[in-house]
This record gives structure tokens, sequence and C-alpha cells, in this order.
């Protein structure tokens, strides 16, 4: 028909002489008149030989139903099919027989429900010439899989849907903005900018770095792929696809291959240049984590895995293309949208506005745009841009639907059927985001939202996807409005889309008009303002930019501060004691950006919540370096973790992060630690036997030891004298560093050479290198690269691979080792054990009445200390009585109702909000490093309106942030309900930044949260800290002792014991001493054993669990994932699981049988008759259970009545739950009584003896009881 042949035979390679040949020539239709012989002889055969077929519009021989399909828009015909024949049912493509789905229901049970036999992928014949069945788009079975697990992995490593990608989107977006704002309002066609943007987000993962906008290379790529999308579903290739034989000689099949191989060769010089510079120890993306891998490989003699060159090509090629071509259409869809409904792009404006302002968009904000993110979720499923998906292909014979399906059929899961399903959508085929609105314009998700389709093919990128539509649409309209170009109505902008694999828009322009300008010209174009006024303020504006010219070119507009004096600066103004206090006079006074000048030195300093997170957070690259200060830089040399900058700082801290996690940080290794250590503490503050004591050295001893063992690899005794003199040395340090002679020995070097506290800190560092060179030489002697204990042992390894590998310049050194390990000792000591007494000296400080200290007692009956006990059901009596507890008793009372008398553990951070909040109430008050450490700009900037130059020091005033009046309710007061809403829940609050923020935030966050929740909720749940005799609570001073540090004034307090009973524990304790002691032998055998394990380990040949263990654990280290639960740890508890449960109760259950057959003898003749009947001499075998009903039956009688378990193993909900009309709360403990199911006198006959008959019907058959539940249910 003439819609079908009008755009089939237009292509300038066939000529009108051809076609004519073609269709007259007598060969070709005789041979065509014996294929369709066969055609229906092969039908008629095939269609009767299984059940019933799906339906479908009936084929023409060879070319099958190509007639009635609009190969341009096959999607429509589909669509039209679908009301005709069901939501599944056949169409022949030439002569291959599809079958097609569609609807929300169909297409879900098919993918979901039977993902199995759906999940396979059937590639197209253009696509087959290239992949030959390689790469992880359009691959099966082992080597999709293989190479799907792998991608994910690493993808996800390398940042794909964590805060590393948002950072890198983030960048993206500005030179994207950069490239929009050179247009200057004009119309330009959007694809090429947002395609070069897209895509340099999946290159940044996969090749390890971006690309520069006008680098040829990848501009060439880019713009050949997007041809090749559009070139795939041309009529052409389409035929090529079903015909290949006849269509081979197309040019656009010419074209699509050719273009192809040139990004191919294009990718294997990018290969080779990575394999040159390629580092094991360093990945830089997807493509060093594949080359690493498959050194591996070969160097253990694996020859045929799929880590090979095809495979990388292709998969890396499959990344490329899905990561760049998908988002960056559905973004453009979505500008045109906003051009074509302007009201609609109002709203989001207005949504970004009010809740943004002018700072970044974040992944975190997309909860609190619930309109930004419908219109987001709306374009996804109006544009549709895979609207077949990709095709499917059925892995086995299967019935669905009552249609018999063989195979190897080639399915498509039309989704748009899915995304247009009227019976799912109310406006279908409208833009309309309040399908994703509820009444309350609250998002929904909706299941019928299957853009990245679903089941085990389901997009892998799906997450990186989100995260870009959401970050660089929103970050476009909070920078312009986009409006058709001059002439064109919105009306006039066309959606109809342009057919390809994917449906993009058809060509188009847009004006990007920046909203600042907008702004000017709402102002310009309001009537209300008078000619004479608009006047005036164009003469004040020329004034003023006049000035500004003037001022900014003699002070380069440099931020404000106080007159310094010649040589001496600032210094006569600031209270050297107390610096922090005299910055915070001048933030009132200047402003949240001003400059002083400690003597001759310049000093831009930072203050308040809004301007220290835009410093550090959004333009962290400029004001990410460090400024060390002239004392550490002598003692530091440019080397460690903390003071240093550019590669080393790099290099180093990522080598920290890595190795801090695999040694525990923040895992359940590192809380299994901090447990132990409380212990210890606990034993040291019982000594004292409730007397008055200082807290510090302890506390210091108990805290640094988390870090000794996660860098030297083991604990030490608090009566050790090298340990305690090594964190003396620390406490000491920490209080010189901050005096007044060293601050004025970092600013005049040459006169204050020879104070004593820089001679003193001189020598206690020369003790400690000497010290730690001990401890390393210990160290290094009994080094098992095989098995590092700690970060020193890992450094020390990777130092050797680097020297027998011929790097004699990198920064694994023997100065470096000692600064970095310094670094993480001071700071991993320091700053915990700092904040854990102050915790505990507010603790003794606020006794009274939260009521009488904070606010009155109206207030405090509203207040949000109130926080739990409503949904308790304890009375307003008592409720009034408990608003008037201490805070200590608060937390106390809080930790027996939700902890008892068990060990603390993260876990239950969520179920103790109050402690929680007491604890970042702690330290936020207690503010202990209130100037940060010094930053340093990297560039010359324009901050705020302020020119800053590059170099300058910059103090970011963390105590201007945790006490910001426009932040916090009582900033000078510590007021734990900071952190809680009015239901008495835990709220993080964006101003709390006591780690810092940005690329320098402190590295051991993790573990510091981590050891303040457990050793103060441990100490709080044994102890009650108050005052020594003689000292009041307002007598307890918490004046701070100025150091680095802010720490407490000199002071003691008591500890006196929480125990109930003293008599009944200490009777108990040693019960427990022995319990764990037979738990350490144990542990330590099974150590033993799985060590022999390793040592013989041969993964062809795996010899039980524990070698599969190890087997996936090494695995998973090859590819680079450290952090998976396939640790040491979850090993050994894991195997003493097994072994105590796979021991104890079977025995018990056995010693029960033999001890019930010597009562009840005429049981056990009965028993023995029925084995010499049905066994006779020959083994017992499990089949021959079922032909002992009465050995079976007395086994089943004898786990009921000896009941091993009557309690089984205490359960705990996992959410509030109203469970038989009874309310229960989220984390209570709950004992499923067992005995009361074994002997439920409405199950059993005889519940309460030894009756075999429980078991036996009429006849003598073994008959199954639903009560039977001796290992639980």
């Amino acid at each position: 028909t003439p819609t079908y042949n009008a755009p089939l035979w237009t292509e300038k390679s066939l000529t009108a002489s051809q076609v004519s040949c073609l269709a007259s020539s007598t060969s070709w239709l005789v041979a065509l008149a014996v294929l369709l012989l066969v055609y229906f002889i092969s039908s008629s055969f095939s269609s009767g030989k299984h059940g019933k077929e799906p339906p479908g519009p009936r084929p023409l021989p060879l070319i099958g139903n190509l007639l009635q399909i609009d190969l341009s828009r096959p999607h429509h015909t589909f669509q039209e099919f679908s009301k005709k024949y069901g939501s599944v049912f056949t169409v022949y493509l030439g002569p291959q027989k599809v079958v097609v789905l569609t609807g929300y229901q169909t297409v879900r049970e098919a993918l979901v429900q039977h993902d199995e036999e759906f999940g396979d992928r059937d590639s197209f014949q253009i696509l087959r010439d290239l992949n030959k069945g390689h790469g992880v788009l359009w691959s099966n079975g082992d080597s999709w899989r293989e190479m799907r697990r792998f991608a994910l992995t690493n993808l996800r490593d390398f940042g794909m849907g964590k805060k590393a990608c948002e950072d890198k989107i983030i960048e993206e977006c500005q030179h994207l903005i950069e490239v929009f704002k050179t247009f200057k309002g004009k119309p330009f066609d959007t694809m090429q900018p947002t395609n070069y943007a897209v895509s340099n987000i999946i290159c940044s993962m996969v090749y390890g770095s971006r690309f520069e906008y006008s680098d040829p290379e990848f501009t060439s790529m880019v713009d050949r792929t997007n041809k090749n999308v559009l070139l795939s579903s041309s009529p052409f290739i389409q035929l090529y696809n079903m015909f290949p034989r006849i269509f081979k000689w197309v040019s656009m099949r010419k074209e699509f291959i050719e273009m192809a191989v040139a990004n191919q060769k294009q990718n294997f010089a990018l290969f080779r240049r990575l394999k040159e510079t390629l580092n094991p120890e360093m990945c830089r993306g997807f493509v060093d984590a594949f080359l690493v891998r498959k050194q591996n490989l070969e160097a253990s003699g694996n020859k045929n895995s799929h880590f090979h060159n095809e495979n990388l090509l292709m998969t890396v090629t499959n990344l490329f293309n899905a990561g760049t071509e998908t988002t960056s259409t559905t973004l453009r869809w979505g500008l045109l949208l906003m051009a074509k409904y302007p009201k609609i792009q109002d709203q989001v404006q207005a949504e970004l506005r009010r809740v943004i302002g002018d700072r970044q968009v974040q992944v975190s904000d997309r909860k609190s745009l619930p309109f930004t993110d419908a219109v987001i979720h709306e374009t996804q499923r109006l544009a549709s841009i895979v609207p077949t998906a990709l095709p499917h292909k059925t892995s086995r014979d299967i019935t669905f639907q009552g249609h018999f399906i063989n195979k190897g059929t080639t399915v498509y899961p039309l989704l748009t059927s899915v995304l247009h399903d009227p019976s799912e959508w109310e406006k279908p085929h409208s833009f309309h985001p309040a399908h994703f609105l509820d009444k309350d314009g609250k998002f929904v998700k909706r299941d019928a939202f299957l853009p990245f389709s679903a089941g085990r093919r389901i997009c892998l990128g799906e997450s990186l996807a989100r995260m870009e539509l959401f970050i660089f649409f929103t970050t476009l309209l909070q920078h312009f409005r986009f409006t058709p170009a001059p002439g064109v109505r919105e009306d006039d902008l066309d959606l109809t889309p342009r057919g390809g694999i994917t449906l993009s828009p058809t060509p188009h322009q847009l004006c990007a008009v920046s909203l600042i300008i907008m702004g000017m010209l709402d102002i310009l174009l309001q009537g209300s303002i008078s000619f004479s006024l608009l006047v005036g303020l164009v003469v004040l504006l020329i004034y003023f930019i006049a000035s500004s010219i003037f001022r900014s070119q003699w002070h380069k507009n440099e931020p404000p501060g106080p007159t310094p004096l010649p040589f001496l600066g600032n210094l006569l103004q600031i209270d050297l004691k107390k610096p922090y206090k005299t910055l915070m006079e001048f933030y009132k006074k200047y402003g949240p950006v001003f400059t002083v000048h400690l003597g001759p030195k310049k000093v831009v300093v930072l203050a308040g919540y809004r301007t220290v997170k835009e410093a550090l957070v959004n333009h962290d690259d400029v004001f990410g370096d460090r400024d060390p200060m002239l004392i550490f830089q002598e003692l530091s040399q440019g080397h460690g973790v903390i003071w240093n900058n550019g590669e080393p700082w790099k290099e180093t801290r990522r080598f920290c992060l890595t190795n801090l996690r695999d040694f525990g940080m923040g895992k359940k290794a590192c809380e299994d630690k901090i447990i132990e250590e409380s212990q210890h503490l606990i034993e040291v503050f019982k000594k004292q036997k409730g007397k008055a004591f200082d807290t510090t050295q302890s506390i210091c001893y108990a805290v640094s030891n988390i870090i000794c063992s996660m860098v030297y690899g083991s604990r030490f005794e608090y009566d050790d004298p090298e340990f305690t003199s090594m964190v003396n040395r620390i406490t000491k340090g920490a209080i010189i560093f901050g005096s007044p002679s060293i601050q004025v020995y970092n600013i005049f070097p040459t006169l204050f050479r020879r104070i004593a506290n820089r001679r003193i800190l001189l020598e206690m560092n020369a003790a400690s290198q000497k010290q730690n060179s001990a401890l390393f030489s210990h160290l290094k002697e009994t080094l098992n690269p095989q098995r590092c204990r700690g970060l020193v042992d890992a450094f020390l390894v990777q130092k050797q691979k680097l020297e027998e590998a011929g790097v004699t310049n990198s920064q694994f050194h023997d100065e470096n080792l000692f600064i970095t390990v310094f670094n993480l000792f001071a700071a991993g000591t320091e700053t915990t054990s700092t904040t854990l007494r102050w915790s505990l000296l507010f603790m003794a400080k606020f006794p009274q009445s939260q009521g009488k200290a904070l606010y009155s007692p109206r207030q405090q009956a509203a207040s949000t200390a109130n926080y739990h006990w409503n949904q308790t059901g304890i009375s307003s009596e008592c409720n009034q009585w408990i608003c008037f507890l201490s805070q200590q008793d608060k937390v106390q009372e809080e930790l027996r109702r939700v902890v008892g008398e068990r060990q603390v553990q993260v876990a239950d951070r969520k179920n103790l909000p109050y402690t929680d909040a007491v604890l970042h109430e702690t330290q936020r008050m207690a503010n202990i490093i209130p100037a940060s450490l010094p930053h340093k700009t990297t560039q010359d900037v324009t901050f705020q309106g302020h020119f800053i130059r590059k170099g300058t020091t910059v103090y970011p005033l963390l105590m201007s942030v945790l006490c910001d009046e426009s932040e916090w309710e009582k900033p000078h007061s510590f007021y734990p309900p900071h952190f809680l809403d009015k239901d008495g829940k835990f709220i993080k609050r964006n101003a709390f930044i006591p780690f810092s923020a940005g690329r320098r935030i402190c590295l051991g966050e993790s573990l510091a949260k981590m050891e303040l929740f457990i050793f103060f909720s441990t100490l709080l749940q044994h102890f009650h800290f108050s005052p020594p005799p003689g000292v009041s609570e307002d007598e307890l001073d918490l004046t701070p002792q100025t150091g680095f540090t802010l720490t407490p004034s000199p002071h003691e307090l008591c500890a006196a014991s929480c125990i109930m009973f003293p008599k009944i524990g200490k009777r108990f304790s040693s019960a427990r001493e022995k319990v764990r002691g037979l738990f350490l032998a144990n542990k330590q055998h099974h150590l033993m054993l799985l060590n022999r394990l390793k040592e013989t380990l041969s993964p062809p040949m795996c010899r039980g669990v524990a070698d599969a263990f190890l087997i996936r654990q090494q695995q998973l280290k090859e590819s680079g994932i450290t952090d998976s639960i396939f640790n040491n740890d979850n090993l050994l508890v894991t195997i003493m699981n097994l072994f105590s449960a796979g021991t104890e109760t079977t025995s018990c259950t056995l010693r029960w049988a033999m001890l019930f057959m010597a009562k009840y003898p005429k049981i056990q003749d009965q028993v023995r008759q029925e084995l010499r009947n049905v066994i006779g001499s020959r083994q017992i075998q499990v089949e021959d259970r079922q032909n002992l009903p009465i050995t079976d039956a007395v086994i089943h009688e004898t786990q009921r009545v000896a009941n091993i378990l009557p309690l089984a193993i205490s359960h705990r909900t996992s959410q509030d739950v109203t469970f038989h009309g009874y309310f229960i709360a989220k984390g209570t403990p709950v004992i499923p009584v067992l005995t009361s199911v074994l002997q439920d006198e409405s199950e059993w006959e005889k519940p309460n003896v030894f009756y075999p008959g429980n078991f036996l019907s009429t006849d003598g058959k073994f008959l199954k009881r639903d009560a039977f539940m001796p290992f639980s249910a």
C-alpha cells in the first residue's frame, strides 16, 4: 500500500530500475511461490503441534504482517492490535514470530512473576553482527550474568547512586549551564550539550574521567552514537533485521557498521592509554577494574573466563550508549514539555525557589520537592522513550495466560501500553503531573510506572538515571526559563516523537532565558513604576556600578574587617586564649565573611551555617585545601592525612579510608571492639567505688584503644607504660598547641623560635616518633602480607609492592607512615574522648528538672521533652512526673525501657531518640573545634560578593554554625529537644556539622559517632554521674580549657553503680565469666581451623562452607569490593553458629529418644519389629521413612515431648504492630513459647504423655500435624 511503500522505497541507494528488475523477475517470482508453499505447509503443521498459541492478525507468506505495521511507529500498530486480539498476541515481522505483551498486569506478570521464562534477550540482526553475543545488554547465560554482576558492583563502587556520583553530576551541571548561557537567551538546539553533559557522567565512571565538550574524539563518539540510535529503527534497518540476506547491501547498514566500528577503534585507543597507566591498587573506573580482573584471572591460569577484550569492548559500548542516549533524551523531553506548558514550569520554579532558594539542589531535596518530582516522573511516563522495551526471548516452553509460547520465541513487552494504560492512569495521553500526587500534594509512587522495564532485565543504570534526571532538570530550571523560539507559540511546539530505538523529540529549538534577566524585566515592566522613579533608579544604578568598579579596582572588593595595625595586624583586638569569642563578635559587626590580620598574615573568616556550608560544600574545590599552622608544618613536613594537599593528600586519605573500613570502621567488627573496650572502661570506673575521680585518663585510654586496634592491629592494657605515655603526650600536646605562645610563634616564627612550649612539642614529637618506629619495626618483623592486622601492615605491604615494582617516588614511605599514623592516633584519641568527657560532665551538671533549668512548667508540658510517653499508654499524671526527670534520668530511663540489661548496640540508636538527642546536643554545645582546622583557597574566587585571593587562609567558624541563632531555638543552652520533633522522634539538623563538611570532613566521622554512642550509653547503663561530695551541680564549671580542642576544665565526678542487686550480680558475674571463657576458647579453636583451611584453600575444589565463604571473599576483594558481608568476623561467627546449632539440638534430641526407649520398652519393641519387617539387616536409608510410620511417629513424638527449646530463641518486632487487638511497639522483645504449641491441649490428644499415636492415623499411617513446630516457624 502507499502508506507502506512511500517511506520504504525513497532511499537514495535503491533506484527505480532496481525496483523494476525485482518486480519483473520471473525467477524471483518462482522462488517466491516455492517459499510460499513451504511456508503454508510448515505453518499448518506447527499450528497444530502445540496448544492454543496467542492470537493475532493473519500473516502473509514470507512478509508476515509487515503490510499492516507502520514501521516508523510500530508501537502504535501494536497498540491497535491489542484492542482487537487482547493483551497477549502474535505478529509476524517477516518470517519471525513475535509475541507482544500489553497492559500493566500482563507485562508485570511476565517480567516479574515469570522472569525466568521471559528473562532472556533477543538481539536484532544488525546488533548481532557487531556484539557477537558479548556485552551486558544483548547477551544471555553465564556471560550476561557475570558481566551484569560485575558492571553493577563496579559502577556502585565508582559512585553510582552515591554521594560521589551526585557530586559529579552537580559539577557537570555547571559546565552545562555555562554552555546554555553562551546562547544569551537566543534559540538553540539542546540536543548536543545535553548529550555531552549526560555522557560525561557515565564516562567518569567507565573511563575514570570526564571530557571537554570541545574534545573532538569525545564529541564524535557521542554524535555517532546518537546517529546510530536513529538509524537502528529506520525502516531499512528493520527490513535488514528481518531479511538479512536480501537487504545486506542497503547503504544504511553500511553506514551503521562504519560508525560502530569507528567508535570501537576509539574505545580501543582509550583502553590502550588506560592499560599503559594502569595501577591495580587504584582503579580509576570500570575499564581499570575490568583490566585488573582480567590480569588476575590470567595470572591464576584461567584463560577461558568472560573477562576478555571483546566483552570489555561490548560492555563499555553498551554502558556508554545506554548511559548517554536514554537520559539525555528524557531530559530534552523535560525541557520541551516545560516550554510547551509554561504554567507547569512556573509551578516547578516556584517550588524550587521556596524550598531550595539559590543554593545547589541535592538528591536529598527530592522528598521536599513533590511537584518537581511528579513532573520528572510524568515526563518519563508520557515520553515513553523505549516503547517496546528491548526484545526478550523465552528460555523455555510456557503456557502464559492460557496461551502456549514456544521456547526461543521473541517477546516484546510493550512498555507504552503500561505507561499509557487507561486502567492505570487517569489521563494516559496527557501531560498530567497530578498522576504522581495525592490530594495533599505529596508525591505518590505508581505501580504502573515502569520506564526502566522490570524483572531481571531491568535497566542496571536506573539509580544513576534517576539521579541525573533530578539534578540536571532542577538545576537547569533554577537558572533558566525555557520558552519556544521567537515567532513560535507554545501550541506550535510539536510533541510528535522521532522514531529510533528510543523516541526522541523531533528537531526543535528553545530559548533558555536567565532567570536573573527575567526578574529584572519583570520589575521594569511593572506599570506601577513611574517614569521619574525609573530614571532615578537608573541614575542610582549607574552611580553604584561606577563606584563599585572603582572600589574593586583599588581594593578588589575584599571582605571587610577591623582596621589592622602595621606588623601586628589585629592581634591587640583578639583574645589569644579564646580567639573564637573575638571572631564571634567580629561576625556580628562585619557580617558572615570578614577579614582579620593575625600579625602580617591575612585570614578570611566564614561565619554562620549558610555561609560555611556554601563555601565548604558548594565550593569545596575552591576552599578545599589545608593551610597548616607553622608548628604543624614543622612537625609534618607536608606528609600525613590532615595537613597536606594535592595528590599526596588525596592518595593518603583514600588509602586510610579504604583500609580503616577494611579493619572495621563503621562496621560490626568495629562495634564489637568498642563494646569489648567499654567493658574494660566499666571495670576501671567500678574500682573507684563511687568516689570522685578524674575521668580524663581512663576515657582517653579506652577511646585510643579503638583507633589502635585498627592502626596497629591490637589494643593495649591501661597499665602499659608505652601506651599510656603516648596517650598522655597527645593529651598534653593538644593543650600546648592552642596556647597563646604557640599561636604567637605561628605568626612570628623568627622572634619566638626559642619559646619553651615549642621545644616541649618538638621533644614530645621526637619521643612519639621513636616509640612508633619501635612499633613499626616489631610489626614489620612479624608482617604477613596475606593477613594484615591493621593499617600499618597494609601500608607496609603496599610499600613493599611498589618498591618491588620499581616505584620509588610514591607516597608510601616511612615519613608518610609515621605522620599518617600520628594524625590518626591523635585525632582518633583527642576529639572523641574530649566529647565523651563533656557528655558525662553535662549529665552531672543538669540533674534539675528540665522545666526549672530551661523553661517554665507550662512550657514544659507542651515541650518535646514529652517525646515518647504519649505513645506508651502512661497516664497524664505520670507524664507530668516524667517531664521533671533530670537529663541523666531520662537517658537512663529510656535505656532501661528499650535496652534493659543487655549490651547496647548501634542498631539500638534509632529506638533511643532522647539518648541520641543528648549526644548530638553534647557535640553541638561542646563545640570542641570552634574554628575548624584552617583551609586555604586554591584559586581566586568571588564569594558572596567578596573577592578572595588564591592562597588565602580561611577559617570556617564552626562555633558560629553550631550556635547559629537562625538555626537553633536555644543556641547557648544545653537543650536536647533541638534534635527531637513534637512526637519525640529524633530529627537531623542541617546545621549540625561538628565534623566540618565538604572534602575535608573528618574521615573518622562514622567511627567517632559509633564510639560516642556505645561508650556513652553503656556508661549510662552502669553508672549515675554526679559532682564530688560538697560540690553542687551549679559549681561544676563548664568553662572550657583552651587548647587545640576545647576540653572541659579539670574536674572530678562520682560514678555510682546503677546495678539494682549488686550481691546477686556479683554471684552471676562468675557464671558469666565462665561462659565468656568457654566462648573465647571455642573462638580460638575455630580460628585455628579456619587458618588451616585458608592455607590449603583450592578454589576449584571446595571442601565445605568455610572454603566456599573464603573463595567468595577472595573474588569480592579482587573485584575491589572491600565492604561486603563476606568478612572474617562474619565467617567466624557464622561457623560458630552452625557448629553450635548443628551439634547441640540434634544430639540432645537423640539422647532423649534413647532415654524414652529405655523408659517405654513396649514402644521400643514395636519400633524394632517394624525395622526388622521392612529393612531387615541392610542399612537404613532416608527414603525408607515413608515405609516406617511407627518409627517416624516415635521420632516426632520424641521431639514433641522433649521440647528442647521451650521458649524458642527470642524474636523482636521490626515495626509497630497491632496484633490480636494489642499494640506492640517496634523493637519489643518477643518470646514464642513453643511448649505451649507442642503441648497445646486443643491440638494433641494426649499432650502431656509420650504417645506416638499423636502422629498415626486410625489405619496406622503417619500423620503430619500442623502444631508440630519443634524447629519454630
